[in-house]
């Protein structure tokens, strides 16, 4: 991973990946055909975490939502993009890069925001949430999320997204706002 984080997807070769792991050419393939091999199991690797993360390993409740759910979700999604850094610049170039690693991005992406709808639309059931479409919704706002973490990571310095006690609140107030939660 820290050779992808470090290099990007255009610069990481397999002999880069071998080289970090110590291993042999030969035994890279024998266990993988490719480079886009190795990034599919991060993406896929990265997004199971987010995923997790994000809902705590807790089923959606059943009939109903639970307002302390966003503040939580959106602390571990932050917490999971700082901890993968640079990382995650690397894979959405590789998604925006290898069809074959967009395929895997989108559809680990897919599932947060599926997760998101089944909430988004308790939500609405329960009266918390105005009536608007809670795919778009789940769609806009992880995206917003998504981009943010991103160009903090990217672009500037991971302090700036974990020392400032307030991006979680901010963010989750803009969703909140956003959703028209009633808490």
């Amino acid at each position: 991973m820290r050779v992808l984080a470090e290099k990007g997807y255009q610069a990481t070769t397999v002999s880069s990946i071998t080289s970090e792991a110590d291993v042999a050419h030969g035994t890279f393939y024998l266990y993988f055909a490719n480079k886009d091999e190795v990034v599919v199991g991060l993406v896929a690797q990265v997004w199971d975490e987010l995923f997790v993360e994000i809902f705590a390993g807790e089923p959606s409740p059943p009939g109903g939502y639970d307002p302390r759910r966003p503040r939580m979700g959106v602390r571990a999604a932050v917490e999971v993009y700082v901890r993968h850094g640079r990382l995650w610049r690397s894979l959405l170039e590789a998604a925006l890069t290898s069809k074959t690693v967009e395929r895997e991005w989108f559809g680990r992406r897919r599932r947060v925001q599926d997760e998101l709808v089944i909430r988004f639309a308790r939500a609405q059931d329960a009266g918390l949430m105005r009536p608007i479409d809670p795919a778009v919704c789940a769609e806009g706002l992880m995206a917003m999320l998504e981009w943010f973490a991103l160009n903090r990571l990217s672009f500037q310095e991971t302090a700036l997204l974990t020392d400032d006690r307030d991006v979680v609140d901010t963010l989750v107030d803009l969703w909140i706002h956003a959703l028209g939660i009633e808490l």
